[in-house]
């Protein structure tokens, strides 16, 4: 059941794809994340399951937590130059996707993903 593709809104940011990612997005102080974050990246991805986003190249490093999400729904972008952040971003902004770091200490950069759908309906997450 694929219900996570939605329209564009943040939890608490607005913006649309276009637009670069807020400076409060995905921020840490674990200097690792950060720098993984920032680093700059070329994205082309086509029809990618949510899940196997850790598997490519692009996101490896990537720890990846689904709440109320459809890890075999589909996702694409394609985008030249610009950070993991800014990837990130675009992504939840496009597949209305709400993100959130979680930093565990055996794994410095862990990403929950959760539906807005869900947090619009303000159904319980596991």
């Amino acid at each position: 059941m694929k219900r996570f593709l939605s329209s564009c809104a943040v939890v608490v940011l607005v913006g649309c794809a276009g637009l670069t990612a807020p400076k409060t997005f995905l921020q840490t102080t674990n200097p690792p994340s950060q720098a993984w974050l920032n680093s700059i990246v070329e994205i082309d991805l086509h029809n990618v399951p949510v899940a196997d986003l850790p598997r490519r190249e692009v996101f490896a490093g990537l720890m990846l937590v689904l709440d109320d999400v459809d890890g075999n729904a589909v996702v694409s972008l394609t985008a030249p130059r610009l950070t993991r952040r800014q990837a990130l971003w675009k992504l939840a902004d496009k597949y209305g996707l709400t993100m959130t770091l979680v930093e565990t200490a055996d794994h410095p950069v862990a990403l929950r993903l959760t539906s807005r759908q869900a947090r619009r309906e303000n159904r319980p997450l596991n």
